[in-house]
């Protein structure tokens, strides 16, 4: 349902449902949230979620 109405938004092809990831992740790291919580908040069930980290002041 999410990924049909976002193709179907004016965004078009460009993002999909994973592009959410790095800025889910990013987002809650900046939030000072502990990696157990971002973890089970991105329902990422290994620490691969570090892998979509980006560059933020406060993470």
């Amino acid at each position: 349902w999410f990924e049909k109405r976002l193709h179907s938004s004016l965004l078009g092809r460009s993002f999909g449902g994973h592009s959410m990831c790095p800025g889910g992740a990013t987002f809650y790291a900046s939030l000072g949230l502990s990696e157990a919580t971002i973890q089970a908040l991105g329902r990422w069930s290994s620490s691969t979620w570090q892998i979509y980290l980006r560059d933020h002041p406060a993470v």
